[in-house]
């Protein structure tokens, strides 16, 4: 009985070291990059990681290419895609749309509220209408100003929607390795 109780403690300090190897090299293979694009001082922050979908515009052509990101070189500050790779630098543009996952009420959600309170309104106040004339809609030029506004509003803020990343002065396309 005294023999395993001396040898069981060996056996868990041995069984911590190999944990604690195991950790340290599952660390090391863990080590993520990816390509940061954000403004300086700025908690907005947009993350791209190899396996997405990235559309930008190169300084010297004038549309937007599609590619998927195979991996990144930090040290040459290289994106590596299937078909060849481009320099960090010579990004003129970065749609950010697919990547505005942001929780909360944004103002294009806003916009989307003001549409459908405009369209709301139009079709309460017609079925009041319908109710009160018999079988005849009737809506009062009111409704279609305060409706129209309503709807108007909706498409301005939806068309305020950030659509590309400029870099440029402060706002920075980084390539980071965890």
């Amino acid at each position: 009985m005294a023999v395993i109780r001396h040898i069981l403690p060996m056996h868990i300090k041995f069984l911590l070291l190999v944990a604690f190897i195991w950790l340290c090299i599952c660390q090391e293979v863990q080590a993520q990059k990816y390509l940061l694009l954000h403004k300086a001082n700025s908690k907005r922050r947009y993350q791209i990681y190899p396996g997405e979908v990235i559309r930008y515009k190169l300084k010297d052509q004038d549309n937007y290419l599609e590619d998927i990101i195979r991996d990144f070189d930090v040290e040459k500050n290289l994106i590596i895609f299937d078909i060849g790779a481009i320099n960090v630098n010579n990004i003129a543009a970065v749609d950010i749309r697919p990547y505005e996952k942001k929780p909360g009420i944004s103002i294009s959600r806003w916009g989307t509220w003001f549409i459908a309170g405009g369209v709301a309104y139009v079709v309460i106040t017609g079925f009041n209408g319908l109710r009160r004339a018999g079988n005849e809609i009737v809506i009062n030029e009111s409704v279609w100003i305060i409706s129209g506004s309503l709807v108007a509003i909706g498409v301005f803020l939806k068309l305020m929607k950030k659509k590309k990343f400029k870099p440029k002065g402060n706002r920075l396309i980084e390539i980071v390795e965890i």
